[in-house]
């Protein structure tokens, strides 16, 4: 029934995935990391070798090996930050609040001087209008302007060329270039080409709702933006809800929730929405091919080591307390395996094996275990996952994955009076 109203208000091509004889859709699966590594040493092997350049805030391992070092800026303080947060799709502004270290130089200054570099050095040779040197002349040619220009914020010019008007741009692009060059801005709409960082700045940290329906300039200098507040509601309602967001020019914010006609805001919506059946066809042939082991690996983030660890690895007194990738595992299973908190095992499979410090709590059920996605100093979960992608959504099944553990040793007393096994849950 949800497909078919779906369906009536322009999602015709999605109500195939709402029959339940038409989801049993082989597994597409990339290249596993075995044939990725085979590849990358063969094209080494056929070019010659590799030239590797690093662009980072820090000197990590990877600069020691490194023919170019480009020292970046950060963008959280040293560059002004554009940013959407996923699930609301609110859009704002944090600016700079400091100026880089050293050399260090924003991304878009680093790409615009190689792209002129290159050029020129076309140009030396006699080769100007060879296509490269054509395609990247006229590709950078509005941020190398705005570079020579006296007053100009060149983020700003980057924003309105590339992004908010990218219809625009990439549209007499490809006329210039001869063929298409096409582009994509995550929920763009007309109303979203009447904005800027200065216009954006002015919202604060209340930032607007995207996808825009509309963005207006009032005569008194106050702006008005208005948003879908949920794509499904105009897909399926009658009405749905649009935010709307006054800034008065006194810098005064209001906001409101008004519910509108579903006609206007379906032809922004519908086609951002990807559905996709909550049929369980049973696991994928690459987990199926893990049911031998006896543990559910789960992976995921671990907010003291905060993704890949970004400033965490600089930072002594948090990797002194997190030196390891740590397990969780649940006390009856600890117990069948004669482990405690503190214990070194393998957590292995087919796929690969992954050295992890036992941490003992009933955070994770019995027959489930929890593994660090990606410690900065430590083997990667990945190494356990399954090369298996759902099907429809395209995703990794990153959850999907069954592993043995082993133990191969015990920190050191003094290894393990740094970390802390303390439970972390939190009680009312």
């Amino acid at each position: 029934m949800f497909g078919e109203a779906f369906a009536r208000v322009g999602g015709a091509g999605i109500t195939e995935r709402y029959d339940v004889g038409k989801t049993d859709v082989p597994v597409t699966t990339p290249i596993d990391s075995r044939e990725y590594a085979e590849r990358v040493l063969r094209a080494l092997e056929e070019t010659g070798g590799l030239f590797l350049i690093v662009q980072d805030i820090y000197p990590t391992f990877m600069a020691e090996d490194a023919h170019v070092v480009l020292p970046a800026a950060e963008n959280n303080g040293e560059t002004p930050d554009v940013r959407m947060s996923v699930h609301e799709r609110r859009f704002r502004i944090a600016d700079a609040w400091m100026d880089p270290p050293g050399e260090a130089k924003p991304d878009w200054w680093i790409l615009a001087r190689i792209a002129k570099r290159i050029v020129e050095l076309y140009e030396e040779e006699g080769r100007g209008d060879d296509k490269v040197a054509v395609r990247f002349r006229e590709a950078f040619k509005p941020i190398w302007d705005a570079m020579e220009r006296e007053g100009v914020e060149v983020e700003n010019e980057i924003f309105k060329t590339y992004i908010a008007n990218a219809d625009e741009f990439y549209s007499q692009l490809s006329q210039k270039l001869g063929y298409e060059v096409g582009w994509a801005v995550q929920f763009w709409t007309p109303a979203f080409k009447k904005l800027d960082l200065d216009k954006l700045r002015r919202f604060r940290t209340v930032g607007v709702i995207l996808p825009l329906t509309e963005f207006k300039e009032h005569p008194d200098g106050t702006l008005e933006a208005r948003g879908i507040v949920n794509l499904m509601e105009p897909a399926v309602n009658d009405t749905y809800r649009e935010e709307v967001v006054m800034v008065k020019p006194d810098g005064t914010i209001v906001r409101r929730i008004e519910k509108v006609s579903s006609e206007k805001g379906r032809k922004y919506a519908v086609k951002h929405l990807r559905l996709w059946p909550a049929v369980w066809t049973g696991y994928p042939p690459h987990v199926k091919d893990t049911m031998k082991y006896k543990y559910w690996v789960i992976n995921g983030r671990y907010n003291e080591i905060w993704q890949t660890g970004y400033h965490d690895p600089n930072s002594e007194p948090i990797i002194r307390r997190h030196p390891y990738n740590l397990l969780q595992v649940n006390p009856d299973d600890a117990r069948e395996e004669g482990l405690q908190s503190g214990d070194v095992v393998l957590v292995y499979n087919d796929e690969g094996s992954i050295p992890a410090v036992v941490w003992v709590t009933d955070t994770v059920k019995r027959g489930t275990v929890f593994l660090i996605m990606a410690h900065p100093y430590m083997v990667a979960a990945n190494a356990v996952t399954t090369p298996s992608v759902e099907p429809v959504a395209q995703n990794p099944d990153y959850k999907l994955t069954k592993a043995n553990l082993r133990k191969i040793g015990r920190l050191t007393p003094e290894e393990q009076a740094q970390i802390t096994f303390k439970e972390i849950k939190f009680t009312t």
